[in-house]
């Protein structure tokens, strides 16, 4: 019996992409944990770029887009660690206006808390919107939105 030729890197990395979206970047590294030479994956990568095969651009869009409890802070952050540019990143966000925020906020805290919270489950939920990476302005909408416009009033 013959042996079976080894795929190349550009071959792995087709038959990764048919299981996952991916930029470039997790791409590389799913090549190099394959054992692939550096310059057997930058021509793998070229060439997924060349036949548009990898659109960084539209995987941000997508990925934005399937993250919506996410702020746009918590998007940013995370794209970059995908390895994708600011250009990217950048027009990604662009979808995602105040007004865009602000929902998407609301629609979390209303996940989290339900009707009617408490004015301390109410800032606690806050918080949290915050450290999901939404702006202030979006958590304190979302907050006065689910009935507590006091809680955030200034002193």
């Amino acid at each position: 019996m013959g042996e079976r030729p080894k795929k190349t890197a550009f071959e792995s990395a087709l038959g990764y992409l048919s299981l996952r979206d991916a930029p470039l970047k997790t791409i590389r590294e799913y090549l190099q944990k394959k054992g692939f030479s550096q310059e057997e994956i930058e021509g793998a990568a070229e060439k997924l770029m060349e036949h548009g095969i990898v659109k960084e651009g539209e995987y941000a869009k997508r990925f934005v887009e399937t993250h919506p409890s996410a702020g746009p802070r918590l998007l940013r952050q995370k794209l970059r660690q995908k390895g994708l540019s600011d250009e990217d990143t950048r027009a990604a966000l662009e979808e995602i206006g105040p007004e865009e925020e602000a929902e998407r906020a609301f629609k979390l805290l209303c996940k989290k808390l339900g009707e009617a919270p408490s004015a301390e489950a109410l800032q606690k939920g806050a918080q949290t919107l915050l450290r999901r990476g939404f702006s202030y302005a979006a958590a304190r909408s979302a907050a006065k939105r689910l009935g507590d416009e006091t809680l955030f009033e200034e002193e």
